[in-house]
């Protein structure tokens, strides 16, 4: 494990940074993955959880995404209802993976 504030390489089980005494579990700018997951279930189709973990680009793709099959819902809803879940069916797989993805790029960095 690494000091985020200094860079210096620490004990795994280490509390505070022996270089420059930075606590390692308060560290400012962390996000909590609890809190992460609690917003990808519940607010997932709208990106809060990207917008949480700071990356705004990519919860603005989850909104697009999220009207975008909100508008094929409504389209096909009149005339094909057998299809009209694909956008929100193609949105949930998106956001699977996304949560696959945030879980490596965090397990990468512990």
């Amino acid at each position: 494990m690494f000091c985020q504030k200094c860079g210096k390489e620490l004990s795994d089980d280490a509390q505070f940074c022996q270089f420059c005494g930075v606590n390692l579990k308060n560290v400012p700018g962390t996000k909590d993955l609890k809190i992460m997951f609690l917003l990808w279930l519940f607010l997932g189709g709208f990106g809060a959880h990207r917008f949480y973990l700071g990356n705004i680009r990519q919860g603005v793709m989850f909104l697009i995404l999220n009207l975008i099959a909100t508008f094929w819902y409504g389209i096909t809803s009149g005339f094909a209802p057998e299809i009209m879940f694909l956008g929100y069916i193609f949105l949930f797989v998106v956001l699977l993976i996304d949560l696959v993805t945030i879980f490596n790029e965090k397990a990468d960095k512990l």
